[in-house]
């Protein structure tokens, strides 16, 4: 079965359900840590190594308005600190995600073990926080 196993990696086919690793996602609750221009940005996280998390994404979920309590929405984007070069962010998403185990959103993907960001979100205008889960 080994030698399936490297014959199948070697060309990109996959093996089938009953031998693929299964994984998880590191959760945390988001931290705000500040506010800027209508944006709220949490505090400073690092995606984890696979050994903590086989994730590749950066996800929320469970997001609920603090200010009207029937809205699980939220603009969201992602701003990377990348070890080579200048902060940059990634496009803005909407995401919407209800109730304690509410659907997982990706707002970054395919993103290295290892990457520093901080996760902004609208004010929305009106000044109204949120708050949400990181999956990642």
């Amino acid at each position: 079965m080994a030698a399936v196993g490297l014959i199948a990696a070697a060309i990109g086919v996959a093996l089938p359900a009953g031998n693929a690793a299964a994984y998880t996602c590191r959760v945390q609750s988001a931290t705000s840590a500040g506010s800027e221009a209508g944006w709220v940005y949490s505090s400073t996280y690092y995606v984890p190594n696979t050994s903590v998390s086989a994730c590749k994404d950066i996800n929320v979920r469970n997001i609920q308005n603090q200010t009207v309590p029937g809205d699980h929405c939220a603009t969201f984007k992602v701003q990377f600190f990348p070890t080579w070069g200048q902060p940059y962010y990634g496009t803005a998403k909407q995401a919407c995600s209800t109730g304690s185990n509410g659907a997982i959103v990706p707002i970054a993907t395919n993103v290295l073990d290892g990457t520093k960001y901080r996760i902004w979100y609208s004010l929305e205008g009106n000044f109204q926080a949120h708050t949400y889960q990181i999956i990642d």
